[in-house]
């Protein structure tokens, strides 16, 4: 196995519960990208800085958005600490707009490929047109309640790399 995909297997081993579980795991997003993709993911994992992310799920309105947001501009946020949010798809504009520039933003999901006849979903070039830098992927709630599986969350990833989205990609929790 090449050095990539053994880092790639030591840190998906973290996140997931068991070893059979991350192995698997591994192998689907495998299948939906090519190994320079990898690669470029298991760079981007690698870069030794503490990564916080917040995903504000289905939650907020303008008013309460904006409290939030006002506080993480008061915050103080250490040099090798990463932060990013993920507000709803709605307030991603509002959000870039007020926030410090030192923490990004993230969407929560994006479409399979290009954009089309797909009502309520948002494609990557959306998400990289409006300034956008990271989606999550693979959330235990599409999974669960909506049947996203492994194969389709992989091909999900592989076309958010494609378009130079860095990718979230959520492993083993439960709703």
């Amino acid at each position: 196995m090449a050095a990539p995909s053994s880092l790639a297997s030591s840190r998906l081993a973290a996140a997931a519960p068991a070893p059979q579980h991350h192995h698997h795991q591994n192998h689907q997003l495998r299948l939906g990208c090519s190994r320079r993709r990898a690669q470029r993911l298991v760079a981007m994992a690698g870069s030794g800085k503490f990564f916080v992310g917040g995903n504000w799920k289905c939650n907020g309105t303008k008013e309460s958005i904006s409290k939030l947001v006002s506080d993480l501009n008061a915050a103080t946020l250490e040099s090798d600490v990463d932060v990013v949010v993920a507000p709803p798809f709605i307030y991603i504009d509002q959000v870039k707009s007020s926030l410090t520039d030192r923490i990004e933003v993230s969407a929560q999901n994006t479409w399979i490929g290009k954009g089309g006849a797909f009502t309520g979903e948002i494609s990557a070039e959306q998400l990289v047109d409006i300034g956008c830098q990271w989606v999550i992927l693979g959330h235990s709630e599409r999974r669960h309640v909506i049947g996203e599986d492994d194969q389709f969350i992989g091909k999900k990833a592989a076309y958010a790399l494609s378009q130079n989205l860095k990718v979230m990609a959520c492993i083993g929790e439960l709703l």
